[in-house]
């Protein structure tokens, strides 16, 4: 009885012991976590995102300042988006009032206006026109077209004049009928030879029988020197140069056929050659009035 009451009482006394090693704990776990706490708070802190601020703002109310943490918003760069006109890109979608050149493309230069694009049936092609392609049946009309222009009827009767004054042939007289029949002669002869030079061979051997002005951007002998070889030289289909077989063929036929309606003083294979060779002349002499008298002679034989 005596031993148990023992046992009872030393386990009493250490009870307080324990008790003050459990205080004693206690508080250095205590002391620590006060010590640990301020460096998490600023560790939290130090680990905040750059993008957050430090805005101070200022209540009117009550006069005190306050920190808030907020976002920070980058504003964004606005760009110009109005091209220079050098630029590359550039263009503008200003319509080009009447008789203004456009602007645009690279450099904003000046828009080149449109080339014109000749007629099918105008047998003179100006300088910087775009020539259509000729088929078949354009030949044929421009060949018939021409004997109905004021530029071969004037050769008619300047060919019909002369004849009269010199009394060459066709030697009809130099009476009033003999003029008349002189320009009857020289109308048939001038449509022969269109006919067969541009309605006939002109499709036959693939040539162009169309005439090219060179125009005022070169001197005057060369520009006489080309248009008075044009009835030897022109442009095939293709637009290679080439004899003018066309041409020369078709006076050389023209020529033979005034056998048919010559006098019969006049009806020789010389006559033939010398005819022939007068055609081919006065076609040299009209190119060249063509190629330097644009507005005077050229516009007659000019479809717009």
């Amino acid at each position: 009885m005596h031993k148990t009451y023992s046992t009872h009482a030393r386990t009493e006394e250490l009870s307080p012991s324990r008790s003050n090693k459990i205080r004693g704990i206690s508080a250095a776990v205590a002391v620590l976590a006060c010590g640990l706490l301020p460096a998490v708070s600023f560790a939290q802190a130090e680990a905040q995102p750059a993008s957050l601020q430090l805005v101070s703002s200022s209540s009117a109310a009550e006069g005190t300042l306050t920190a808030t943490a907020e976002p920070l918003e980058v504003e964004p760069v606005k760009s110009d988006t109005t091209a220079l006109p050098d630029a590359p890109s550039f263009s503008s979608s200003k319509a080009p009032a009447d008789g203004e050149e456009g602007t645009g493309g690279f450099g904003g230069q000046p828009r080149a206006a449109k080339p014109h694009e000749a007629g099918h049936l105008d047998k003179i092609i100006q300088p910087g026109e775009i020539a259509p392609r000729l088929t078949v049946g354009d030949k044929i009309l421009i060949g018939l077209r021409a004997n109905a222009t004021y530029t071969y009827m004037a050769g008619w009767v300047v060919s019909a004049a002369y004849e009269q004054v010199v009394n060459g042939a066709p030697n009809y007289g130099q009476t009033g009928k003999g003029f008349a029949q002189r320009l009857g002669a020289a109308a048939a002869r001038s449509a022969s030879d269109n006919i067969f030079s541009d309605s006939v061979l002109a499709p036959i051997l693939h040539e162009d029988p169309r005439y090219y002005r060179l125009g005022p951007g070169h001197n005057f002998v060369a520009r006489f020197f080309y248009a008075g070889t044009r009835e030897l030289i022109t442009r095939s289909d293709s637009g290679a140069r080439t004899i003018n077989f066309a041409d020369i063929g078709g006076n050389l036929g023209g020529a033979a056929l005034t056998q048919w309606y010559y006098p019969p003083l006049n009806r020789n294979v010389s006559q033939v050659m010398q005819t022939w060779g007068s055609s081919l002349g006065g076609d040299a002499v009209r190119n060249v009035a063509n190629e330097f008298f644009p507005r005077g002679i050229l516009h007659f034989g000019h479809s717009n």
